[in-house]
Parts: C-alpha cells; structure tokens; sequence
C-alpha cells in the first residue's frame, strides 16, 4: 500500500465508484497490501478493468493526500506565525491579505491569457461560456482561426468583436446548449427535494441511520407546476411526466395548443391561475 494512502478509503472507493471488492491484508500485512477477490468466471476485460478501476482510485487517493499535506504545512506556518505574534494582529492586516489575493489573482488570470495566446494558433475553433472573455489580442493570435463559435457570446469591449470581423471570424450562439442540463438538474433538485436527500446524506455522514424519518414521499400521481413554457419549461415537463406526475404549464405567451401537444394541462384550464397576462 503507497504511503499516506488509507486500506479502508481504498476498499470503500473501490466498491462505491467502480463496483470491485477488495481485501486488506492480515495480521502483520494488515493496512500494508490489498487482496482482489472474485466470485465466479472472469474474462481479460474484467481483470482489466478492475486493474484501471484500481489505478484511478489510487491516483485519486494521492493527489488527496498531497493536498492533505499542503494543508496541514499551510496550517502548521499558520499557527507558528500566530505564536508569534501572540494573538495580536497589525492594524489593516486583513485589507492587505485580500490586496495580496487580489495580486495573485491577476498573476493566475495573466498566466492563463499568455498560455492561451500561445496554443491558440493551431485550433481552427473556440467554444467559451459567457463568464469566459475573449481579448482582441487573443484573436489576434490565432492564425488558423476560421470559426469562432462560443456556447454563450458575450463581447466584452467593441474592440473584441471588431478583431473577430477583420480575420472573417463567424460569431454564433447557441443558447439551446445548455436546456437540457437545465432540466435534468431541476428534475435532480426535485429529488432530492421529495426524497429528503440532502438531510439524509447529512444523517449518515454523522453516523446516523434515519430511514424512517427521512424516506419522503413518491413523485409519481403528483401535481407539478411549471411557469413558463419555453425551452426548459418544455424539456421539465417532458421529464417530469416520465416520472408520471401530472404536470400543469402557464405561460402567457404561449398558445394553449403546445400545451396539449406533450400532454401538459393548461393552468386556465386546470382553474389554477388567473387569464390576465401579467404586467411588469
């Protein structure tokens, strides 16, 4: 067993992320080795993938330990600096550690621009988020350049977007890119919300088994009401009447016809909401 790494982290990762069951060692050995076992016919495919599973598991175990270690130095240096001096702390301190964040922070952000005006050159497209600038001298930089096709463009000075025109660079935008993982994160949340998730996982990392107390309730046969009826809207509803709920929309600007075509109540129908479309 590498050093620093916990037997009973390994076996418990082991078997929760990739399914293998592993043995420690006994007697002397005990927290030293590990011991793959297996029930049954086995084929290459699965010694091998056990092997990576066992691989990936350790790599993790080790970067978590080197920043185990990071810490517990940072830490110690804390603590050593805090003896010294005695419990008393400098007027205006605190305003220079945030102004020494704030230093490093411009350092990383730099950092990363020159990298990236330096690998931009071989790529013939650039995808970004919104949150995500792209410079004009970036642009500048990129001689095989012939696309520029961002998830969600956001130009952060006139400049930027001149700079794409003159190399003939083609901005789009593609804000259906992220429906889905919308939807499937509001169904996620809905989840968790019926079924008590997050209050049970806290439970059980404090060593408490409250099955009864948090076992929730069922989705299925219960109402869900959806406002707004566009493209998330549509994809929620969707999902949510795979779950077998019953699904009530409103949406002002929407025809009552693109309700009935998924099988989604219109609300005046349903009698819950009002037929006056609302002011802003």
């Amino acid at each position: 067993m590498p050093d620093g790494i916990d037997s009973a982290e390994l076996t418990l990762a082991l078997r929760d992320r990739h399914g293998v069951t592993i043995a420690g060692g006994q007697g002397e050995l005990k927290g030293a080795i590990f011991r793959i076992g297996h029930i049954g016919w086995y084929d290459e495919f699965d010694i091998a993938t056990a092997l990576a599973a066992v691989e990936l598991v350790l790599a993790r175990a080790r970067r978590a330990d080197r920043a185990r270690r990071r810490r517990d130095r940072a830490r110690s240096r804390s603590t050593r600096k805090g003896r010294r001096s005695e419990g008393s702390r400098p007027r205006g301190d605190r305003a220079r550690r945030r102004r020494a964040a704030a230093r490093a922070l411009r350092r990383r952000r730099g950092r990363a621009t020159r990298r990236s005006q330096e690998i931009i050159g071989g790529y013939d497209a650039i995808v970004i988020r919104s949150a995500t600038k792209l410079t004009a001298d970036v642009i500048e930089r990129g001689r095989a350049a012939e696309g520029d096709r961002p998830r969600r463009r956001r130009a952060s000075t006139t400049s930027t977007s001149s700079a794409a025109t003159r190399r003939g660079i083609v901005v789009a935008n593609a804000p259906d890119s992220t429906v889905v993982s919308a939807a499937e994160h509001t169904i996620g949340l809905l989840v968790a919300l019926a079924r008590n998730i997050p209050q049970a996982h806290a439970a059980l990392k404090e060593g408490r088994w409250e099955r009864s107390r948090w076992g929730g309730i069922e989705l299925a046969d219960k109402t869900l009401g959806v406002l707004g009826f566009g493209r998330i809207g549509r994809q929620v509803a969707r999902r949510a009447l795979g779950l077998g709920m019953r699904v009530v929309g409103y949406d002002p600007f929407v025809a009552p016809e693109r309700f009935r075509e998924l099988g989604v109540e219109h609300a005046r129908d349903a009698g819950g909401a009002s037929s006056t479309r609302p002011t802003s």
